[in-house]
């Protein structure tokens, strides 16, 4: 994908690049992203604010228009057949780019063993414990002076249980669900902060007509200095008549 976002006053260019190659027992994908930020309106547009100077004057500056540049692999790998155990995992890294604001290296990692569950209802249907973790140079979630008010802990470690469902194939809709709750510990600009996260992405597509596919999706995450609220609709327009809809015709919404 290629294309450009009205950040503020400016326009910045996006781009979009994933390989995903399936094996016998799971699958392997690499991506390259360029996105902006959007945790805040500020993150996302930027705000007239004032600045300190070093000689104690003060001048008004724009701050935020963040932009996200990334990349990950992340695979899935069954680890006992008999049992039907698999191993997802993902590790990666980036860097954040803005206006008058520091950039801000991260990476990030997440680990699940997961159980695959026999359900007529679903595609698939799996559940498992999790570790997640993840580092920003700096913790710039706030909204004063030259901070693009971002979500970005300097340090962030989580462990819970998570499940993962898709209904079946083949249908006039499908819907596919991912939750996880467990116990986050984050190193934010104000002290530590620990407690119980709670986070789901659920994502529906319909097909209104054999050329249009209508697709949705919702995140939810609350957790200890963070909450986030993310919606998504879109339309689908194939280039060949469909009579049933496939996986690869949800909305893709966070990969990675």
């Amino acid at each position: 994908g290629l294309g450009a976002s009205e950040t503020g006053d400016s326009t910045k260019a996006t781009f979009e690049t994933r390989a995903k190659m399936f094996t016998r027992d799971g699958h392997l994908e690499v991506g390259v992203m360029r996105e902006p930020i959007r945790d805040s309106f500020r993150s996302y547009s930027g705000v007239i604010t004032p600045l300190t100077q070093s000689d104690g004057s003060t001048r008004s500056v724009l701050v935020g228009r963040a932009m996200d540049t990334f990349g990950y692999i992340a695979g899935s790998n069954l680890i006992n057949e008999a049992n039907r155990y698999k191993l997802n995992w993902s590790v990666g890294g980036g860097g954040v780019q803005g206006t008058n604001i520091e950039n801000n290296g991260y990476y990030r990692a997440f680990f699940a063993v997961t159980k695959d569950l026999d359900d007529v209802d679903f595609s698939w249907l799996s559940v498992g414990p999790y570790l997640a973790v993840q580092s920003y140079q700096r913790d710039e979630n706030r909204f004063n002076g030259p901070y693009g008010g971002y979500f970005s802990p300097k340090s962030d470690v989580g462990v819970g249980m998570m499940t993962n469902l898709m209904t079946r194939e083949g249908s006039n809709s499908l819907y596919k669900l991912r939750a996880q709750m467990g116990y986050v510990s984050r190193g934010l600009y104000y002290g530590n902060d620990s407690g119980i996260s709670i986070e789901g992405v659920g994502e529906a597509a319909w097909l209104i007509s054999p050329n249009v596919i209508l697709g949705a999706a919702l995140a939810l995450r609350t957790s200890p200095g963070y909450n986030e609220v993310i919606a998504r609709v879109g339309v689908k327009v194939p280039f060949e008549s469909r009579s049933k809809l496939e996986s690869s015709d949800l909305t893709a919404f966070r990969t990675y």
